[in-house]
């Protein structure tokens, strides 16, 4: 056989061994799932499978995570310092969906907090979807099977940090507020209108608001947020208010342009 049949029988063989191990290669890779992009460090995916983090209005926002009550201890000269950056108010964000450690006058806030979730797949809110509220349940005197009637809702609690900060959605009006009494006594009144907060000009956008009590530290105090709305005309069913999510914490946490006025009319805190 002469050289050149050699040398054409080895190119064949050469050639059928690299269509066999490719053949051999395309099936074993053929049944492998495409594997997974691997994000750097501090870099969320886009898209479908992007990752969105809750809007907060300030730097470490805290969540609502402790229980709904929380007892807090205190003696005649000091507070008991407490091992939390943060320290609910009594059923401060309406967890239990009841009333529970509040107490009301008039129907104005109806018998329980408002399930926002269900408010929303029911359609019942005022012109956009209730948003922006950590949790499902809020107080408020809003309501489309009855007009707006006036209404108290407060609770006492002991003043153990120096802010008292919540969520709040509610136009500017003298007819809605929160306040805080001493004794009795009102110390202060806030009147706040959330649709001037940035990214939140609809009203059941909800927003942070805090209230200075550092001169109260280690006193009972009550909260009381009030409604003298009392509608006659479809114009004002706007004249709501919804509060929820109600925490003391060592800095505030607030959303700038919501106070109206805050008026201190007691004792200087």
């Amino acid at each position: 056989m002469s050289m050149e049949s050699w040398m054409a029988i080895i190119l064949v063989v050469v050639i059928f061994g690299a269509v066999i191990g490719l053949t051999l290669y395309l099936k074993s890779s053929s049944g492998k799932a495409p594997s997974k992009a691997i994000l750097p460090k501090n870099q969320t995916a886009t898209g479908r499978n992007a990752i969105t983090s809750p809007k907060s209005e300030s730097a470490n926002i805290p969540l609502p995570s402790l229980p709904a009550n929380r007892t807090v201890k205190t003696n005649n000269t000091y507070c008991i310092p407490q091992n939390t950056s943060y320290v609910w108010v009594g059923n401060g964000n309406f967890s239990t969906g009841t009333y529970y450690a509040w107490s009301t006058s008039g129907t104005g806030f109806g018998t329980g907090p408002l399930n926002l979730s269900e408010a929303n797949y029911n359609g019942l809110y005022y012109g956009n979807p209730w948003s922006g509220y950590y949790g499902n349940f809020a107080a408020t005197t809003y309501s489309q099977s009855h007009p707006i009637l006036p209404g108290i809702l407060s609770s006492n609690f002991v003043v153990v940090e120096p802010y008292l900060n919540f969520q709040i959605t509610s136009p500017g009006s003298k007819n809605l507020y929160v306040e805080i009494l001493y004794n009795g006594n009102k110390l202060l009144v806030n009147h706040y209108n959330t649709t001037s907060a940035p990214g939140a000009n609809t009203l059941g956008i909800f927003t942070f608001a805090s209230i200075n009590l550092t001169g109260m530290l280690c006193k009972s105090v009550t909260l009381r947020i009030v409604s003298n709305v009392s509608q006659t005309s479809s114009s004002q069913q706007n004249q709501f208010i919804a509060v929820g999510n109600f925490f003391m914490s060592k800095s505030p946490y607030y959303t700038y342009g919501v106070t109206v006025n805050g008026n201190v009319i007691g004792e200087d805190i």
